[in-house]
């Protein structure tokens, strides 16, 4: 369960948020280290914790990964051997996880972590849930992620969806 935050007095700013990061790895040796990096300088003192849960990579992804969380606190190793899949790691990440946000990311660069910010902020603006899409109006292919966000009733905020494909 995520830690509470303390009630504020009226008018008062609360705390930034506490961010947890999911990283489900396979052989992304050449690649994790970096991102890591890459994501503390994004995330900086909202960051609470990485969390990279890796498939027993063959790459030996999780050493590396490893040797890094000896070294320093923000990252954790959840380092799987039997169970396999994207969907089951990212879900024993988020299990893991002790941040009021919870993100979770690919490992190749292809979600931007100097996005990351810009995303959470987004969360302080109200909205429940934000997502980061190329696939949304206003995205861009150098930024490669764009947010989009949901009020209260579910609809999308400054977003167009593309329409539906027609189920058989």
């Amino acid at each position: 369960m995520p830690p509470q935050i303390p009630a504020t007095s009226a008018g008062a700013t609360p705390p930034p948020p506490s961010v947890s990061v999911v990283l489900p790895t396979y052989n992304e040796a050449g690649n994790i280290l970096d991102l890591i990096d890459a994501i503390e300088r994004a995330l900086a003192t909202n960051l609470l914790e990485i969390i990279v849960v890796d498939d027993n990579s063959p790459d030996g992804t999780w050493r590396l990964v490893g040797e890094r969380a000896a070294k320093d606190a923000k990252v954790r190793l959840l380092h799987r051997t039997s169970e396999r899949g994207l969907t089951t790691a990212i879900q024993a990440g988020i299990r893991q996880a002790r941040g009021d946000v919870v993100c979770w990311m690919d490992c190749d660069f292809s979600h931007p972590p100097g996005t990351l910010p810009r995303l959470v902020a987004n969360l302080d603006s109200g909205y429940d849930l934000v997502v980061g899409s190329r696939y949304v109006a206003g995205a861009r292919r150098a930024d490669r992620c764009s947010h989009a966000g949901l009020d209260e009733q579910g609809d999308h905020e400054g977003v167009e969806s593309p329409p539906r494909p027609e189920l058989p």
